[in-house]
């Protein structure tokens, strides 16, 4: 097994609702959780199945693999009061600030653009667009307040 391979298997460890789109028909020997088959889709046996319905002996098959970036930051800010209500009003006394705005952001992630597939007589593109996730969901900066 590759170096590649084993990446797209951890992958589809990490990401189980999606399936390998490859070019490799290994995929059909290996597993993933140990015993589990990883769901493969084999470009050479789609573009075989396409011949006899277009009625040609002879194609010409263009994949184009395209990574959106589908992130988002979203900011969103909260209140939050410091200590609990003696420390605040020891606070108070001495005109410090008992209460901190915390501005959250926040990654969202949107759909991406969908697979698509175009006939023209004997060539048959098709578009696989894949998306970026959030590494980082969540991160906060603090602001003071009084």
């Amino acid at each position: 097994m590759s170096l590649a391979n084993a990446c797209l298997v951890r992958l589809s460890e990490l990401q189980t609702d999606g399936e390998v789109f490859t070019l490799d028909s290994d995929f059909r020997i290996y597993r993933r959780h140990g015993n589990k088959v990883i769901p493969v889709l084999t470009a050479v046996e789609n573009a075989k199945a396409f011949g006899p319905i277009q009625g040609r002996t002879e194609l010409d098959v263009k994949y184009h693999f395209v990574l959106v970036d589908t992130t988002s930051s979203v900011l969103t800010s909260r209140t939050v009061k410091r200590g609990n209500a003696l420390e605040r009003a020891v606070l108070r006394m001495f005109g410090i600030k008992t209460e901190k705005v915390v501005l959250d952001y926040r990654c969202q992630e949107d759909v991406p653009q969908a697979n698509d597939v175009r006939l023209a007589g004997a060539v048959i593109e098709v578009r696989i667009y894949g998306r970026t996730r959030c590494l980082q969901t969540q991160a906060a900066t603090l602001t003071a307040r009084r």
